[in-house]
């Protein structure tokens, strides 16, 4: 199928960006347009869509290459950052290949916007997981675990209701993220909430609002969080990137 590349993505220098993420053989990278068709794929993206030579992928969808369950679950991840417009970053999915092969992927995905700010695509970069019938089925764990830890940003978590949930121990939980993430289920939610927050600084509430938003109970709470995180308190790290933008 023949690429179909947008006006405001076909200025951007792809087919540069393809040859340098060639050279990453584990890590498949894609850019589609809102249609959520491919208009640019490195080689490790090809292979994973069972295809030989990446223009097999462009212009087509997820359906093309991945079963009719995997396909749905990644065009859904697709269509969360396109109607948010914020980024989503590690998350683990199960993927099944045209060609019944199965792989683990971290996945993180970000909207690409144009000159105008309108939004052009997105654009997802994943790190494929070791699979044998073990990893498997802590994979498995960790995916839905950490899952039910997005979904709960605003609020609190319980560590050892967490491993209670998957019938093992708090240690095993944390190896298993650790695995994975390269950091336990705490350190997890406190790294996607702060993430959160700087993808809502990037907007117009204000910073007691995304204090709220992010689960601090105060706004002083999550200042010293922040700062401690990342050097700056949240105004003058909105203000920086304003500065810039």
């Amino acid at each position: 199928m023949g690429s179909q590349v947008s006006g405001s993505l076909e200025a951007l220098p792809i087919r540069q960006l393809e040859q340098v993420l060639d050279h990453l053989n584990n890590v498949p990278f894609c850019l589609k347009d809102c249609e959520l068709r491919h208009v640019g794929a490195n080689a490790a993206m090809a292979e994973l869509c069972g295809v030989a030579d990446r223009a097999e992928v462009l212009g087509a969808g997820a359906a093309m290459f991945f079963d009719e369950a995997t396909s749905e679950s990644w065009e859904s991840h697709d269509r969360a950052v396109i109607r948010t417009r914020r980024p989503s970053r590690q998350v683990m999915t199960r993927v099944v290949s045209a060609h019944g092969r199965p792989f683990w992927l971290l996945i993180g995905r970000w909207p690409i916007f144009d000159d105008n700010g309108e939004l052009a695509g997105i654009a997802a970069i994943a790190q494929r997981l070791e699979l044998s019938e073990r990893k498997d089925q802590t994979y498995r764990r960790v995916a839905e675990a950490s899952q039910l830890i997005r979904g709960n940003l605003d609020g609190l978590i319980d560590v050892g209701d967490l491993a209670a949930r998957f019938s093992v121990s708090v240690s095993q939980l944390e190896r298993d993220f650790v695995s994975v993430f390269g950091v336990g289920p705490r350190r997890l939610f406190t790294k996607l909430r702060l993430e959160l927050a700087v993808d809502l600084l990037a907007e117009e509430g204000s910073i007691a609002d995304v204090a709220h938003a992010c689960g601090y109970k105060d706004q002083s709470a999550f200042s010293r969080q922040f700062g401690a995180t990342f050097g700056m308190s949240p105004s003058k790290f909105r203000s920086s990137k304003r500065a810039y933008a």
